[in-house]
């Protein structure tokens, strides 16, 4: 699974259109991101926390896939947390979902063209559907940027939501 087409418009329907069930609910505990389940019935079973931002919830939703397709023959559910250790399984899901998200070739092309200049980063975190997080992650782990100056907190709410829906007197509908 490479992304060569440019954004994920939907990272969401990336997973449903592997066969795999997502739920997005508000979890109890704010640090907890996601959890993969595994079953011999269904393909697998993702949670993401909708109680954080949307882009984030995007992040998750692109590391649990890693979590769905590699660790597969796991018996136990895996738990991911938004601030993680040294688990070489999350390390490995991390690399997986900022690949999928910013692929090193076109973040490699707009650090030529950007720099650390991070308010022309703004629109490549509005298309990729990342947030300042995730993008100063990725330029550190590509040794791109070692000390970077303060970036904005951008973070996206559910106003921007592709999977937004709400029950209507005929069922589930898109908000338009």
């Amino acid at each position: 699974l490479k992304n060569t087409k440019g954004p994920i418009q939907n990272a969401f329907q990336v997973l449903r259109d592997l066969g795999i069930i997502l739920l997005r609910v508000p979890f109890a505990s704010k640090g907890l991101s996601g959890a993969t389940l595994f079953s011999d019935s269904f393909q697998s079973l993702i949670f993401v926390n909708r109680g954080q931002d949307l882009f984030r919830q995007c992040f998750s939703a692109a590391h649990e896939l890693c979590h769905a397709l590699i660790d597969r023959d796991s018996a136990e559910p895996i738990v991911s947390f938004q601030d993680e250790g040294q688990d070489p399984k999350e390390w490995r899901a991390n690399a997986f979902a900022a690949e999928l998200l910013l692929p090193e070739a076109l973040v490699r092309e707009k650090w030529e063209e950007y720099g650390p200049n991070w308010k022309s980063w703004i629109p490549v975190m509005l298309d990729y559907r990342v947030n300042s997080k995730t993008l100063e992650i990725r330029l550190k782990d590509l040794k791109l940027a070692n000390s970077l100056e303060k970036i904005p907190a951008l973070a996206a709410r559910d106003k921007s939501d592709p999977d937004q829906k709400t029950l209507s007197l005929k069922g589930w509908k898109r908000d338009e």
